[in-house]
């Protein structure tokens, strides 16, 4: 438990895209991704400022709170309506494409939260609505948080928190059939492939390396059922250029791989991922679906980190998915929980309340729709 109630007060600042992206910022910004208690890829400078420059539409500002010269805490956030017509609300920014809200606090001073939360509110005048905040976090603040909090909706995402290797692994949490089956059209996979070149499995973690993986993921992704629905990065002009830039700034700073399944230079199936030293993020993935059969997809998320796991420290592979997902469920055995929450200054809030209420009932009509959605179309793994 995170207990610091007495926290110094620092100095609360709001930032704009532009005053965000100076170098004497992002230095700060940098060191606080560093030694950040919950760790959160998508809220580092590098993806955020690409994803605010490209995705924000001018709306999303950065909130954030210092002490001592450090940066202590940040969150990217807007002020928008729950609904067309409903209450404001301060969120903490999450996306399609950011799927993890927890902000980022320094390890040595978690009042941190508090404070930058609590000025957050009186800056804004709105309830915080804090999507996907990581265990760690909401224990803290429940337990610090001195005006009105409220868990609206509660979620576990797949994960691998593992020192076995990679077959280890598998006999251990996956069945005999179901690995069997994996491992029979894992070698099918290498002989209906083999006219095409050397069949091989790569982590590229060089920058130029990443730039040339990046692209050709963005050209198989296209080539399938997310270019024909229209979702693929390359569907939309301003994802295309803010997932190039995101990816290439972040494996500027060695933050970034890419896993690859590959037939001579063939590209079989692709896996973005974001690095934390021995933890690793997915965040985008595709196949070549002429090879669908063999579920080549499936293939390189749970082998591409076998070299890696033979190391023999322990390994960590977050999905950032949410509990529904299919594929990270089927082949991830443990689980990461996370929180949808409300919170506000005063205990008696009624807007606070409403704002709750309602995003509850938005919940509770996304779940039923995508629910519906899923048992209507066949699962594309």
């Amino acid at each position: 438990m995170l207990d610091r109630p007495n926290a110094r007060p620092g100095t609360f600042q709001v930032l704009d895209l532009s005053e965000g992206k100076s170098d004497d910022f992002q230095a700060l910004w940098r060191a606080l991704a560093r030694d950040s208690l919950v760790p959160n890829h998508f809220f580092e400078p590098e993806f955020c400022l690409a994803a605010m420059e490209h995705l924000g539409e001018g709306q999303v500002r950065l909130a954030s709170h210092s002490l001592d010269g450090k940066l202590t805490a940040l969150a990217p956030f807007l002020v928008e309506r729950v609904g067309r017509i409903g209450p404001k609300v301060c969120r903490l920014w999450t996306h399609d494409y950011l799927p993890v809200g927890s902000p980022m606090i320094l390890h040595s001073e978690p009042d941190g939260l508090k404070v930058l939360l609590e000025n957050l509110v009186g800056e804004t005048g709105c309830p915080i609505f804090a999507p996907q905040i990581d265990d760690p976090l909401t224990a803290y603040l429940q337990y610090n948080w001195g005006g009105l909090l409220e868990v609206v909706a509660e979620d576990d995402r797949s994960a691998i928190l593992s020192k076995e290797t990679g077959p280890n692994y598998r006999r251990e949490h996956l069945s005999k059939q179901r690995r069997s089956g994996l491992d029979r059209r894992y070698r099918r996979l290498a002989e209906a492939t083999a006219e095409l070149g050397a069949f091989k499995r790569d982590l590229v973690t060089d920058r130029a390396g990443i730039d040339e993986a990046v692209e050709a993921f963005l050209q198989l992704e296209h080539k399938g059922w997310k270019g024909k629905e229209r979702t693929s990065l390359l569907s939309s002009p301003s994802d295309t250029v803010f997932a190039r830039t995101a990816v290439s700034a972040m494996a500027e700073q060695g933050r970034a791989a890419i896993a690859t399944l590959k037939a001579g230079d063939h590209l079989i199936a692709g896996l973005i991922l974001f690095i934390n030293e021995r933890s690793y993020f997915t965040w985008k993935t595709t196949y070549d679906e002429v090879f669908a059969p063999y579920s080549p997809g499936v293939q390189l998320l749970t082998r591409f980190a076998d070299p890696l796991r033979e190391q023999g420290y322990p390994f960590r592979l977050d999905s950032c998915t949410t509990s529904d997902n299919i594929l990270a469920n089927q082949f991830m055995a443990e689980r990461l929980l996370s929180h949808n929450l409300v919170l506000h200054g005063e205990a008696s809030s009624v807007h606070a309340k409403l704002v709750a209420q309602v995003i509850k009932s938005k919940q509770s009509l996304k779940k039923t729709i995508k629910g519906f959605i899923r048992r209507s179309k066949r699962v594309r793994l």
